[in-house]
């Protein structure tokens, strides 16, 4: 199989996906009729498209990938693209398989059947030390955090055993499972007490507070909020990112505090960005209504993000590339090689350091509980980018 191949940008990266798509339900004989019909179109349209359908459907390839295969949630991925309208049907005037024949064949070797040989340990690629790969390799990132309570005190979740937490009588809060932890919703407790849930680089973590709001807080990222919420307000602080699927209360507004912003709102499912190296703040809403900054309202798929100086600019969001994250998905859409790099050295708690200025832009959708050494196996794989890995340091060479 040949993994080497530019990774192009533009509108034709959504057949790329769409061909993706199509290929693994052939694969795993979940297409229905039409769909059968869309994909038989597509591989009688060149000799091209014919190769590649043969190529990744072999049977000597299959056994292996199938297991990989369906932990990527291909369809959910695509599903959650197609109620964006990504793949919505438009008259094709002018065909042109081979333009995006490179960055299908990408994507669908990386959505689909990335390493499904099983060459991971057969494959040298430049730049990559082998014997630093097998001894050094950064693993993906997991269920990691820490919760500070009012006095001081921390707590290891990740070591924490399941179960209540009690301040007397009273359940205060319970780890309900590995990467979950949840406040009691009634108590006689009269003060609350501030809390802070944090993730480190390579870490994430849920949190359902005391009025029900659920957080899903990504690596690097901070939570401060009371044990319950008292006043005519339901405040938090966020430092990095995070999800909010917050509990509807006409009566108490949820405010979250971000850097230089306030996202103000009653219920609502939305996504919080606050990293410090983006240098700005933004929200992207997947349902219900929040005011940033007191300005207008956005509405459901868009995002509004405030800069150093207070400007707000409110712009359609691409949810499911924003919230892949939540998903355990990596996806990446025109985005430069630094764009790529920062986001995986959060997950694999790595440091970078970029030798030349490379202005290649990828796209890919990836599983995040993969080993980093097989993220930038794939992206060595366009020709337009190799690393070097020593230690906790991945260099980007060019």
């Amino acid at each position: 199989m040949n993994q080497s191949g530019p990774i192009h940008h533009g509108a034709d990266d959504e057949q790329a996906f769409r061909i993706a798509y199509l290929m693994a339900g052939y694969i795993k004989g979940t297409l229905t009729k039409s769909e059968h019909q869309e994909l038989d179109d597509w591989v009688s349209a060149s000799m091209a498209n014919q190769r590649l359908f043969e190529e990744l459907t072999d049977e000597a390839n299959l056994q292996q990938g199938m297991e990989w295969m369906a932990s990527l949630q291909t369809e959910k991925t695509y599903s959650a693209l197609k109620q964006q309208g990504a793949f919505a049907r438009r008259p094709q005037k002018n065909k042109r398989p081979q333009l995006w024949l490179a960055a299908a064949s990408v994507v669908v070797l990386v959505v689909v059947l990335f390493w499904v040989q099983g060459k991971q340990g057969q494959t040298k690629t430049p730049g990559m030390d082998e014997a630093n790969l097998v001894n050094q390799v950064l693993q993906p990132g997991g269920n990691r955090a820490t919760l500070t309570l009012a006095d001081g005190k921390t707590i290891d979740l990740a070591q924490a055993k399941k179960g209540n937490i009690r301040e007397g009588a009273e359940t205060l809060w319970s780890k309900t499972a590995d990467g979950e932890i949840e406040y009691a919703k009634n108590t006689s407790v009269k003060t609350a007490e501030m809390h802070s849930l944090t993730t480190p680089a390579g870490g994430q973590y849920q949190v359902a507070l005391a009025d029900g709001t659920k957080v899903w807080l990504n690596a690097s990222s901070s939570l401060r909020y009371p044990t319950f919420f008292t006043g005519a307000t339901r405040e938090v602080e966020l430092q990095g990112e995070a999800y909010f699927e917050v509990s509807k209360d006409s009566s108490r507004p949820f405010l979250v505090r971000a850097g230089n912003a306030t996202v103000r709102v009653l219920g609502t499912s939305f996504n919080v960005n606050a990293y410090t190296l983006n240098r700005k703040v933004s929200v992207a809403l997947a349902e219900g209504s929040v005011q940033l900054n007191g300005a207008a309202p956005i509405k459901p798929g868009q995002q509004a993000s405030v800069d150093a100086l207070g400007h707000i600019q409110v712009l359609a969001a691409d949810l499911p590339t924003i919230m892949a994250w939540k998903e355990g998905l990596f996806v990446f859409k025109n985005a430069t090689i630094q764009q790529v790099m920062e986001e995986a050295a959060r997950w694999y708690d790595a440091k970078l350091v970029y030798v030349h200025n490379n202005t290649e832009h990828f796209n890919a959708t990836l599983p995040r509980s993969m080993p980093i050494d097989k993220l930038l196996q794939m992206l060595e794989g366009t020709g337009r980018v190799h690393f070097r890995i020593q230690g906790r340091t991945v260099t980007v060479i060019e």
